[in-house]
């Protein structure tokens, strides 16, 4: 897809190809450019317009699940014990190795 839109660079179907490639690899943001230059070449096709919408809407999920598993993140982190009572070593000393 990607030599297609190199070779003939105003043939829409490459870029509607090269988009559903992107959306299967997961990688919805540069699928959206495809389709968005799709749109640009031809902004009344309704299928194009179609999947440009579909791309967006999975760019937005991504960034919202990408703002969970950072909330996520923190949230557990903040529930997780400081340290500050931790168990000191084992030994008759306390773990001061007799200084």
């Amino acid at each position: 897809a990607n030599e297609a839109t190199m070779l003939q660079p105003k043939w829409v179907k490459g870029y509607i190809r090269k988009g559903g490639a992107l959306t299967h690899m997961g990688q919805h943001e540069e699928a959206r450019k495809a389709y968005l230059k799709a749109t640009q070449l031809e902004p009344h096709n309704q299928q194009v317009a179609a999947l440009l919408r579909q791309a967006e809407e999975a760019v937005r999920k991504a960034a919202e699940d990408g703002k969970d598993w950072e909330k996520d993140l923190w949230s557990d982190e903040d529930e997780e014990d400081t340290g500050m009572d931790a168990p000191q070593p084992s030994g008759s000393d306390g773990g001061s190795n007799g200084v």
